[in-house]
């Protein structure tokens, strides 16, 4: 296959960057929410975020289009390595506001987040032949989806510590596992050390363009007039990527925000129990590379793209109705199988249909309902009705009727959606 060794590399980079953006993005929600007990204003803060992350997006698709995709990788890592390096070193010497700095590598890494994924797609379809579209994509998710999560069950048994028996479902398989709890200022470090390593290994990447593209010299609202235009006379397929990232919104609600509540306050467990649960997740996630290509190849992405959604509810309904700890295992492998699978059929249906000078844009807009959603549920979760046992079920009720409004919208429109894209 053309640029095998660049992909090789690519995938590797991506691994060791969604390490890092993973040890981040649960380590410093749980600190917050679970540390120093300031869940509501974590919530209002996250939802701040997301906000800004909204209008960073639609610039950061026009960037995608417009410069060396190459070089953005490499930029973001520097940034990474220069600022959370310069976040690790402050915690040392200013304890006090340690909390500030954790909220400044949170806002980055955020922003980092809304760039590296579309990026990363973008410049895997640019260098990948569309007979191995599907391959390279459930390879994405695999290695993507799995690096994120784990990176984050690592950060929070390192700010935890553990001193406790190895257990898979309730089975015992090491008698004491002891590790000592790390401050967030040496979470940071080994986060900065994973910026390096990408940068390292992205630089050494050589490729050739199956499918040139050109670049745009417009300015920014022209380019992404551009990719609207695009998606505007195609009235269903807006709606469908607007809507299929309905269980991907619950998914980082979940993941950023409610988890270390959740555990802690609905299942009474302890750290470990919420580091398990990443890995279980990241399990359902690798389950998909493997199985989603080859599963239902009878039915259309749209109709898959409901079913998915279908198991997303009954995993947020088990999240609501029990404590039992073996079924909440089970719900995260079903939780990132879903998850995952329908991201799967998501992009190789927009890869199939939007020209890749057009991806970054129109990928932004697509983006903008998720940004806008995770903050409305941000600032909605912080109200105190949410802020107790029978509230974190609460929440959960209302998830599993906004994944299902989503899921019958879709279906809804499934026929005309096929139309316009010319399925049938």
């Amino acid at each position: 296959m053309a640029n095998r060794k660049a992909l090789s590399l690519l995938f590797l980079a991506n691994s060791i960057s969604g390490m890092a953006q993973g040890i981040s993005m649960i380590a410093v929600p749980w600190y917050f929410t679970v540390t120093l007990g300031k869940h509501v204003s974590f919530g209002v803060f996250y939802g701040i975020i997301t906000i800004g992350s909204c209008f960073w997006s639609i610039y950061a698709g026009s960037m995608i289009d417009k410069y060396d995709r190459m070089k953005i990788f490499q930029i973001q890592s520097l940034l990474g390595l220069a600022l959370v390096g310069f976040c690790s070193v402050a915690m040392k010497q200013n304890m006090e506001i340690e909390w500030l700095f954790a909220g400044i590598v949170f806002a980055f890494t955020s922003f980092v987040y809304n760039l590296h994924f579309p990026n990363i797609y973008a410049f895997a379809q640019e260098i990948t032949p569309k007979t191995n579209y599907d391959k390279i994509i459930s390879f994405l998710e695999i290695q993507g989806q799995t690096t994120f999560i784990i990176g984050g069950a690592i950060a929070a048994v390192l700010m935890n510590g553990m001193d406790t028996n190895l257990s898979i479902m309730g089975y015992e398989i090491v008698d004491s596992i002891k590790l000592p709890k790390c401050s967030l200022s040496e979470i940071f470090m080994l986060n900065t050390i994973a910026y390096l390593l990408t940068f390292l290994i992205i630089i050494q990447i050589k490729y050739q363009s199956i499918d040139p593209r050109r670049i745009e010299v417009e300015g920014v609202w022209q380019r992404l007039n551009t990719g609207w235009s695009f998606l505007k006379t195609r009235s269903s397929l807006l709606l469908y990527g607007w809507l299929s990232l309905a269980l991907f919104v619950c998914v980082l609600l979940i993941s950023f925000y409610l988890m270390p509540v959740y555990v802690s306050e609905f299942l009474n467990a302890k750290s470990h129990i919420y580091a398990s649960s990443e890995l279980f997740f990241a399990i359902g996630a690798m389950l998909t590379g493997f199985i989603t290509r080859h599963l239902w190849l009878k039915h259309d992405e749209i109709r898959r793209t409901v079913l998915f959604l279908g198991f997303g509810v009954l995993v947020l309904l088990s999240f609501a109705m029990s404590k039992n700890l073996l079924l909440f295992f089970i719900a995260n492998i079903v939780l990132g199988f879903s998850n995952a699978s329908i991201r799967y059929c998501r992009i190789s249906f927009f890869w199939k249909i939007v020209p890749n000078d057009l991806i970054g844009r129109v990928t932004s807009v697509l983006n903008l309902s998720s940004y806008f959603l995770r903050a409305t549920f941000g600032f909605l979760f912080t109200a105190s009705i949410f802020q107790n046992a029978k509230g974190i079920q609460l929440v959960m009720f209302v998830l599993i009727i906004f994944v299902c409004i989503s899921g019958l919208v879709i279906l809804k429109h499934r026929l005309r959606l096929l139309k316009e894209v010319g399925k049938y």
